[in-house]
């Protein structure tokens, strides 16, 4: 809606690197902000107040005050690195398992944050610190649930028309292709070696994410960039591959000539949490850096969980870092305001219409927080079964990378749109010359259908 593996600037801190000289003692469990304490809970968690099956037990995401000094800061990250270098080994959340040794640090842009995982005495105890904003328990994320009909019929002519078209043709100008545009792709992977993508430019050279050593080599194609899940370095649920195919691919894609970076978040279930998701926008946040690419950066995240400040925060954070975000609004035909990242203030949130009769699907969710639609019901695209595979889905998840890819164009073709915001508006005004809309929004939803302005009707 409108208005994170260290590259510069991510950690994973292991126990053994620090030292306890480093470290002050945590606040006592008395101490605790009481603003911060949920009732009846006495745990300083803002939102423990959610389905208790959407949440990781133990696990915690504690987000800094955005006016605290890094000094501060970094004094009490070693302070909470000590304290879980001290803790015993007999700890154990609530399904049984051990504690993880381990702290996930986060810096982007005047956003800071750790991901651990704690007993009840130890997070009290941080969420009394001055420095500490507010902190939320880790909940599940996954890919929009999505509907699947096999031999459907394909196209992107929607998009290239202001109105339904009987046409099936996909009208676009011939600088407006993605070409010097990266688009990340945070999501399930992407089969990279299907025969469709074959204009799917992979970035070569990138640095895995984690310590595998068995990443598919592209040779001049490149490589996956990054895996904050397991150590297969494909896709092997299907998503990624499908959404990828969708924004860049030679037969499918919006924008036939953008580079696709695979962040891989989510497993061959489609799970993940918002820990990983987190990682993966910080890992985005710093590869844009390295490579002096702000401003021709997009990143999809057809992804959605409860809704957390935490990531909405990070995604305003990486969108003034210079990368363009587009989210899928989800597909639970609610409202998306109780969702993340599609209540994210500065990405641009797509719902899902039928293009053939531009009703809103369904399945799709509505509400203020909707910027823009696009088309997302029976949408061709890659599939993963074998190298020339196919698939047709269904889903918002389907409708947000139709838009991330026409980022990408406007970006390639129009140099004056060298901020995210720029390219919203861009994005929006293009819609709104259409003069068409979308058939029962719903009320208090946008009617804006997703145009390129390649068509001439």
């Amino acid at each position: 809606m409108l208005a994170l593996k260290f590259h510069q600037n991510f950690l994973v801190v292991y126990l053994l690197l620090l030292s306890s000289a480093q470290s002050k003692p945590l606040l006592s469990s008395r101490e605790a902000k009481p603003e911060l304490l949920v009732k009846g809970l006495g745990l300083p968690v803002s939102n423990l107040d959610i389905d208790p099956d959407h949440t990781i037990p133990s696990r915690y995401i504690v987000v800094y005050d955005k006016n605290a000094t890094d000094d501060a800061v970094d004094l009490h990250q070693a302070s909470v690195l000590n304290e879980v270098k001290k803790r015993s080994l007999t700890k154990r959340n609530s399904d049984g398992k051990p504690l993880s040794p381990m702290v996930h640090s986060m810096n982007l842009k005047g956003w800071r944050a750790i991901c651990l995982e704690a007993e009840d005495s130890m997070i009290i105890n941080i969420g009394g610190a001055a420095e500490v904003a507010y902190i939320e328990a880790d909940v599940k994320m996954g890919i929009q649930d999505t509907i699947v009909q096999e031999n459907a019929p394909v196209g992107l002519s929607r998009l290239s028309h202001a109105s339904t078209s009987p046409d099936l043709d996909y009208r676009f100008d011939d600088d407006a292709d993605g070409e010097g545009v990266v688009v990340y792709v945070l999501d399930t992977g992407v089969r990279i070696t299907h025969e469709v993508r074959e204009n799917i430019n992979f970035i070569p050279n990138y640095a895995p994410a984690n310590t595998s050593e068995n990443l598919k080599d592209l040779g001049n194609r490149g490589e996956m960039a990054a895996n904050f899940v397991d150590d297969v370095e494909t896709d092997q649920n299907g998503h990624g591959s499908h959404v990828a195919g969708i924004i860049a691919g030679e037969k499918y894609g919006v924008a036939k000539k953008a580079s696709i970076v695979a962040v891989k978040v989510l497993d061959e279930k489609g799970q993940g949490s918002n820990a990983m998701v987190l990682q993966g926008i910080q890992y985005v946040a710093a590869d844009v850096m390295k490579r002096g690419i702000a401003g021709k950066a997009v990143v999809n995240v057809s992804i959605g969980g409860p809704k957390s400040e935490a990531l909405n925060a990070a995604i305003e954070a990486i969108t003034k870092d210079g990368v363009v975000v587009v989210v899928a609004a989800g597909n639970s035909n609610k409202d998306a305001k109780t969702f993340s990242p599609a209540s994210a203030p500065s990405a641009i949130t797509v719902g899902a219409i039928d293009a053939r009769n531009d009703t809103r699907a369904r399945f799709s969710n509505f509400g203020e927080k909707v910027d823009i639609f696009a088309p997302g019901v029976k949408v061709e695209s890659i599939g993963i079964k074998n190298d020339h595979d196919t698939k047709v889905m269904s889903g918002t998840s389907m409708a947000s990378p139709h838009v991330a890819g026409l980022a990408a164009c406007l970006i390639s073709a129009e140099p004056e749109l060298d901020d995210p915001y720029k390219v919203i508006n861009r994005i929006l005004s293009l819609a709104r010359s259409t003069h068409s809309g979308v058939i029962q929004p719903n009320d208090g939803t946008v009617e804006l259908i997703a145009y390129n302005g390649g068509g001439d009707d």
